[in-house]
């Protein structure tokens, strides 16, 4: 029999360290006595997506009535939140249970972390939610935005004609909630920065390309990603390009159905009478995807004047901006402008305001009697390798 191998400890590079905020062993024991209420989700369709279903009105639940809550793996279409609600649009009622947290993680002791992380999720994103200092970035719970940003004009071309479009670069820092060990629970932070057009598809369209639908056409098969506008507690979910329609009336009526099911009930928005192009979108969400999408292609109908593009590092890449070196302006990618902009250096304040900003408005209020708070930043420089 051969001898146990140790596990191996392995040290992370300096650009990948990573910072862990860890909850305070007193606010990890009240976080396990919070008392929750057992919901019952309204589940149509196949009940194969039940839990996604689930998984996702508890999310939209979460923002709507800014209450924490988390899923019960011991049930496809049950959710436990920290007060009783109904919401008749969203399908949820309140099944009269009362547990605690403690309770529901001994019952599944096998999707402990996952139970925990999820109501911790909720918690923190709402808390920040209400500060000043920052805002969530388009809608999430889980990502703010730290600072001002930066304004510029970058330039592509499109059949030789020029295009130039407002964006703006966003810092950002995003926290989730992990596990390391029995002994680390809190969430861990990391700081990306964005690229953020001002203008709408449509507006795109009508402005730089003087309403051609040629060369919207040839826009939207160079720039394939795209995200709906964010509004105030609404997720912008992005969406990879997959089809165009010059016309709403050239949309099959089932993929006109779903999609305008997909705007009413997460946007309020009605599709139905838009008169404009179309995109056909493929959902980068897996949960939308499954929830809201067409049956066989899994894809919604995306009006032009709801959407804006996306651009990554590889299409920023093929894009100019103007920059001041010395006393004169030259052109560089926009890649590397953003590469200069999100800095290690940068990043690094990025991350300690808004470990500050947590600082500032914790502890933070669970239920009456209850409070958690986190202790200082702790930055792993090793994980383990099992």
């Amino acid at each position: 029999m051969q001898p146990e191998q140790p596990e191996k400890i392995e040290p992370l590079e300096e650009p990948f360290l990573t910072t862990f905020l860890k909850l305070e062993d007193n606010s990890y024991r009240n976080l396990l006595r919070v008392l929750l209420y057992e919901h019952e989700v309204a589940v149509e369709g196949d009940p194969k997506i039940a839990r996604s279903i689930a998984f996702h009105r508890l999310y939209l639940c979460v923002l709507k009535h800014k209450i924490p809550g988390t899923v019960i793996p011991s049930s496809v279409n049950k959710i436990a939140l920290t007060r009783q609600i109904k919401d008749p649009k969203l399908g949820i009622t309140p099944t009269g249970k009362e547990v605690p947290l403690e309770t529901i993680v001994k019952k599944s002791a096998e999707h402990r972390s996952w139970i925990m992380t999820k109501l911790l999720m909720t918690i923190v994103g709402l808390k920040l939610r209400e500060a000043k200092q920052i805002r969530p970035f388009e809608g999430r719970l889980t990502r703010y935005v730290i600072g001002d940003g930066e304004e510029r004009v970058c330039s592509c071309s499109i059949h030789e004609y020029r295009i130039n479009l407002g964006i703006k670069l966003v810092p950002t820092v995003c926290f989730s909630p992990r596990f390391y060990g029995e002994d680390y629970p809190g969430i861990a932070i990391r700081a990306r920065s964005a690229i953020m057009p001002k203008e709408s598809l449509y507006s795109i369209y009508q402005q730089e390309l003087n309403g051609d639908l040629t060369l919207l056409k040839e826009f939207v098969s160079r720039f394939r990603r795209y995200k709906i506008i964010p509004k105030p507690s609404k997720r912008a979910y992005g969406f990879l390009c997959m089809g165009f329609y010059e016309s709403l009336d050239r949309v099959s009526k089932y993929l006109l159905d779903v999609s305008d099911r997909f705007f009413r009930l997460i946007y309020d928005e009605n599709i139905s009478s838009l008169k404009e192009p179309i995109i056909e979108g493929y959902p980068l969400s897996p949960i939308v995807r499954k929830v809201y999408g067409h049956k066989e292609r899994e894809t919604i109908a995306l009006p032009i004047s709801l959407i804006r593009p996306i651009i990554t590092m590889e299409e920023g890449a093929k894009m100019s901006t103007r920059v001041k070196v010395s006393r004169e302006k030259e052109e560089c990618s926009l890649s590397t402008y953003l590469l200069g902009f999100s800095s290690l250096i940068n990043k690094r304040r990025w991350i300690l305001n808004f470990v500050k900003i947590i600082k500032e408005i914790q502890p933070l209020k669970v239920q009456e009697g209850i409070e958690i708070a986190f202790e200082d930043l702790v930055r792993l420089r090793e994980v383990t390798l099992l």
